[in-house]
């Protein structure tokens, strides 16, 4: 079930004509990675052979998306879940933001 500020903030961003669900991803998944998860995703990555890819991300001004089977390596199934809840975003969806939003965070971090 949705929190009622995640419900508002959806039923808002239809009203507007804005989907605040990326930049509201991109928000918990800056500060994710600013809590110690980037040290988790680089050992992830390197764990399962992915440390070029998160190299890559890190070094290229316009990092290309990532795929689902990779985003689902690179994170368990409650740090989806967490995204999903703050979000409001469906699973399917989440991990599709964070395949596209996950190579441009590292860079941002990065650069």
């Amino acid at each position: 079930m949705m929190s009622n500020e995640t419900l508002t903030a959806k039923v808002m961003g239809k009203i507007i004509g804005s989907d605040d669900n990326q930049s509201g991803l991109m928000s918990e998944l800056n500060a994710f990675l600013k809590a110690g998860g980037l040290q988790t995703i680089e050992t992830r990555a390197r764990d399962k052979g992915l440390s070029d890819m998160v190299s890559a991300w890190r070094n290229s001004e316009h990092p290309e998306s990532t795929s689902a089977e990779t985003i689902r390596s690179l994170f368990t199934q409650s740090e989806i879940e967490a995204f999903t809840n703050k979000t409001g975003q469906n699973e399917s969806g989440a991990v599709s933001a964070l395949a596209t939003q996950l190579p441009r965070a590292i860079h941002l971090i990065n650069a």
